[in-house]
């Protein structure tokens, strides 16, 4: 597993393209910190016909390298695993989070998912367990991680 550390520089370029995409879909200016790589970009590209991918830096380095809408996801979906985890853990008395984890997510992937799993947002509250649960799935390809890759991004 790669650590969150080196993911997160990988991930700024998508995460810069996630922020513009917010900005513009609320009707509010654009940082100037992300708006200048987007405006070189697109002049660039007007000149040059380069790929906007490249420009904007959201294509993989090389070979086998994770692309940078790849390591956002993963550290979405590390972050919506330690929010369930979170979450469990208040309704755990004394057990283990991870196992009761691991069975709220069974549970979820057996009966609500194949239900939930071609909404782009899921419809339920965004801030009960079932959102928690969606987000992880849907960030883990609609499958339940193994029990120790799930206790190494609780631990990391």
């Amino acid at each position: 597993m790669t650590s969150p550390a080196l993911l997160a520089p990988i991930a700024e370029p998508a995460a810069r393209l996630r922020r513009i995409a917010a900005c513009a879909r609320d009707g509010r200016p654009i940082d100037p910190a992300d708006a200048i790589p987007l405006q070189e970009a697109f002049d660039r590209h007007l000149i040059d016909g380069s790929s906007l991918d490249f420009l904007l830096g959201v294509t993989a380095d090389g070979k086998g390298a994770t692309p940078p809408w790849k390591a956002l996801r993963i550290i979405d979906r590390d972050d919506a695993i330690r929010a369930l985890a979170s979450s469990l853990s208040e309704d755990v008395d004394g057990g283990n989070v991870l196992d009761a984890m691991l069975d709220e997510l069974e549970q979820f992937a057996n009966w609500r998912w194949p239900q939930l799993r071609l909404h782009q947002e899921c419809p339920a509250n965004p801030t009960s367990l079932e959102a928690l649960m969606w987000q992880v799935l849907r960030l883990s390809g609609g499958r339940v991680l193994s029990r120790a890759y799930l206790a190494e991004i609780l631990a990391g």
